[in-house]
């Protein structure tokens, strides 16, 4: 076949390629591709919560608490530590819960970042937390699915739940 018959067919798919790139970005695209790593943390399941997670070393998670931050660098490492914090949910030493608010997505091509609020209670290394987290999130887009690069998270209060105490007598005379 030669070539200059192939050639508007050719010039077609160069042309169409932007447009249909550009027609599967959707925030909510990108808010499903989160809850489908906190669905997969709840479910106690690395497998999917790997599978969110570009897997390269330029990924990186960031824990910002108590004036401190840890700082885990690159998907072996992303995945080792996600690993070590669901066996202790398996042990029952750990059992929390997340629901995320107030979301802002941002789309910019193949990018997209999202900042969001992350409520959490449940037990904690056998005690029981509660608190609320700020998140960062920045997500590519690889083969038409949402990829986490990068998550950092803030936890802004982090409260023991209020334990029953009995009240004083309080004798009157």
């Amino acid at each position: 076949m030669p070539i200059r018959k192939l050639l508007p067919l050719l010039l077609f798919a160069v042309a169409a390629t932007p447009l249909i790139r550009a027609q599967t970005a959707s925030p909510l695209d990108v808010l499903n591709a989160i809850e489908e790593e906190k669905n997969a943390y709840l479910a106690r399941d690395d497998h999917r919560m790997a599978d969110i997670w570009i897997q390269q070393p330029t990924s990186m998670k960031i824990y910002v608490y108590e004036g401190k931050q840890t700082r885990i660098e690159g998907f072996d490492a992303i995945r080792r530590h996600d690993q070590e914090n669901l066996q202790k949910e398996r042990a029952g030493t750990n059992r929390l819960q997340f629901s995320f608010s107030d979301s802002r997505v941002t789309l910019q091509g193949d990018s997209a970042w999202v900042v969001l609020t992350a409520r959490f209670d449940g037990v904690a290394n056998g005690s029981p937390v509660a608190g609320t987290q700020s998140r960062v999130y920045i997500l590519r887009q690889e083969y038409g699915r949402w990829k986490i690069a990068l998550l950092a998270i803030a936890v802004l209060s982090n409260e023991q739940p209020p334990t029953v105490t009995a009240l004083p007598k309080i004798s009157i005379q």
